[in-house]
C-alpha cells in the first residue's frame, strides 16, 4: 500500500513540475509580448499581477490542486498586511489564488528561487529582503532588513496591500516557527489592519523536506482584521498576540511537547565559533569586517 502511494506521489510530482514549467514559461513570455519586458515598470506591475493570477488559476486547474477558503467575507477594501504562516514553497501562489487581489509580497532574495520564478517576481514588483547579515553580504540587490519596514510603509501608503510571512522561512516538521517583529512594527507605524492567514495541509501537499507532492485538500483561513495598535504599543506583545491568533486555528499537533517553541517568550541562546574551534579564521571578525565594508555609513570606534 505504501509503495503504491509513493508511486502515485512520484507520478503526480513529475506531472505537476512539467505542467508548472510549461505553463509558467508560456504565460511569462506571452506577458512579455503583451506588456513589454521592462522590469518594475509602474505602469505594467498591476497588469503583470493580473496576468500572474490567470497563470496560477490555470496551473491549479490543470494539476487539480484543491484549495478551500474560509472567511473571505471579512476582507476589507483598504490596503492591509496579510500575515501568514509559511508551510511550503507554494504558499504565495495559494494565497494569491484565494484572495484574488493584488499585493506586494515580501520574499527572500530572488536568487534563491528558480530563474522563471525570479523573473515573475521582478515583473510583479515584489520586494526581495535580506533576512540576515549573511544574505546582505551575498545578495547585494536585496533590501536590507533594517530598511524593509520603511519600504513596506511606503507601499501601504500608496494603497497596495502586503503579504509577509512573519516566520521568515518555511516551517519544518509541521511546527510553527517563532515570529519576527516586522509585522507588528509596520502595523504600529502605519495603523494598517493586519489579516492573519492560516494555511493548513500545504506542508502535506509539498513538504519542506521533500520535492514529492501528495495530492490533498489545502485549507486557507482568512481571519478577522486585527488592529494591533489597539492591542498594545509594544511590538513583542503584538507579535505574540498575532502568533496566538494563527496558533489557535492550526492542528494541535503543531504544539506538542516535541514541537519548536513558537512564542518569543523564554530564554534563547546563540552559539558562534569565536575561537577558531571549527574554522581556521575567527568567524565573528570575518563577518564583521565584511559587513562594515559593505556598509560605509556604519561607524565603529576601536579596533576589531
Amino acid at each position: 500500500m505504501k509503495k503504491a502511494s509513493h508511486a502515485r506521489s512520484i507520478l503526480y510530482s513529475v506531472y505537476f513540475y512539467v505542467v508548472f514549467f510549461v505553463v509558467s514559461h508560456l504565460y511569462f513570455y506571452y506577458g512579455r509580448l503583451k506588456f513589454g519586458h521592462f522590469k518594475r515598470n509602474p505602469h505594467n506591475v498591476e497588469r503583470w499581477r493580473e496576468h500572474a493570477l490567470r497563470f496560477v488559476d490555470a496551473l491549479f486547474f490543470l494539476t487539480a490542486v484543491r484549495v478551500r477558503a474560509e472567511g473571505l467575507s471579512s476582507l476589507p477594501e483598504d490596503p492591509v498586511i496579510f500575515a501568514a504562516n509559511h508551510q511550503s514553497h507554494l504558499d504565495g501562489l495559494i494565497i494569491f489564488h484565494v484572495i484574488r487581489r493584488p499585493f506586494t509580497a515580501v520574499t527572500g532574495p530572488f536568487n534563491i528561487f528558480p530563474r522563471i520564478v525570479r523573473e515573475w517576481f521582478e515583473h510583479m514588483g515584489y520586494m526581495s529582503v535580506a533576512r540576515n547579515v549573511f544574505e546582505e553580504l551575498r545578495y547585494r540587490d536585496t533590501v536590507r532588513l533594517g530598511h524593509a519596514a520603511d519600504r513596506c510603509r511606503d507601499i501601504l501608503q500608496k494603497g497596495t496591500s502586503i503579504l509577509i510571512f512573519p516566520e521568515g522561512r518555511h516551517e519544518f516538521k509541521h511546527h510553527l516557527l517563532p515570529f519576527h517583529l516586522g509585522v507588528a512594527r509596520m502595523a504600529l507605524e502605519t495603523r494598517a489592519l493586519v489579516i492573519p492567514v492560516v494555511l493548513e495541509h500545504a506542508d502535506t501537499f509539498l513538504p519542506t523536506t521533500s520535492h514529492l507532492l501528495t495530492p490533498t485538500r489545502i485549507t486557507v483561513k482568512i481571519c478577522a482584521p486585527v488592529k494591533l495598535w489597539e492591542i498594545s504599543k509594544n511590538e513583542l506583545v503584538d507579535t505574540i498576540y498575532l502568533e496566538q491568533e494563527i496558533k489557535k486555528r492550526l492542528p494541535k499537533s503543531y504544539f506538542t511537547e516535541k514541537s519548536v517553541p513558537h512564542c518569543l517568550q523564554g530564554v534563547r541562546a546563540a552559539f558562534f565559533d569565536l575561537d577558531d574551534t571549527l574554522t581556521r579564521r575567527n568567524v565573528f571578525i570575518h563577518v564583521t569586517e565584511r559587513y562594515l565594508l559593505g556598509h560605509p555609513d556604519v561607524h565603529v570606534f576601536g579596533k576589531l
